[in-house]
């Protein structure tokens, strides 16, 4: 006769990872679960998520310089196709890891007047309309970007990095993981800033954002 079919996972089976956060300038992420490097030691990145939203939290000096020339942006691949540069600022623009193209991204700029969630369109970046809860305090900010509002169903590949596009002093730095790419001016007439690695999130999976698995390459 055919054999039975699959039993159920056991009460052991480990649940898919989840953290609900309040967005209000607290430091609420999960350090041992959540924290992860970038290409400048002293800042820091964290991304957590739950069934209904992608949590990202930065943390370093340009976050509290009012700066309306530096930005903090944050990429999203959640289908296929999609662009693999961003936009370009000044006179930098961000070249996307290979086998990340993205379809959203959320950009903040360091005066914390200005927020933005655009979708790419096949052609250009355009406004979604949708306006993520954000909160900075100090030397932190963080969002909460709907899984919805950018077609983040059972997963999302994520990578984020900061730009100063203050003429005479730009500078690409902060990239999502240590080794992206190396901080410096990138001229976008010559090359677009380098990025290489990207944060995999498989919804279904038990492992925190920064288990090692979830970096690519």
């Amino acid at each position: 006769p055919p054999g039975p079919d699959a039993a159920p996972p056991g009460p052991d089976a480990a649940p898919p990872y989840r953290h609900t956060l309040s967005i209000d300038g607290v430091d609420d992420f999960d350090a041992a679960a959540e924290a992860l490097p970038t290409t400048t030691a002293t800042y820091g990145a964290y991304v957590a998520w739950d069934d209904a939203s992608i949590y990202i939290g930065y943390r370093g000096d340009d976050i509290a310089s009012g700066d309306r020339n530096r930005w903090l942006l944050v990429f999203f691949d959640t289908a296929p196709g999609g662009a693999t540069e961003g936009e370009t600022y000044n006179t930098q623009r961000p070249g996307l890891p290979a086998g990340f193209a993205a379809d959203y991204v959320w950009r903040w700029r360091a005066s914390n007047d200005f927020q933005q969630l655009q979708r790419f369109d096949g052609t250009a970046w355009v406004d979604t309309g949708v306006v993520p809860a954000t909160f900075q305090a100090g030397t932190f900010v963080e969002t909460a970007i709907p899984r919805s509002a950018v077609g983040a169903i059972g997963s999302a590949n994520i990578t984020a990095l900061m730009i100063n596009e203050t003429p005479l002093a730009e500078w690409a730095y902060a990239g999502l993981y240590d080794g992206n790419f190396t901080d410096g001016y990138y001229d976008a007439a010559v090359s677009p800033i380098p990025m290489t690695s990207f944060l995999s999130a498989d919804f279904a999976s038990p492992a925190p954002p920064n288990d090692p698995s979830r970096r690519r390459p």
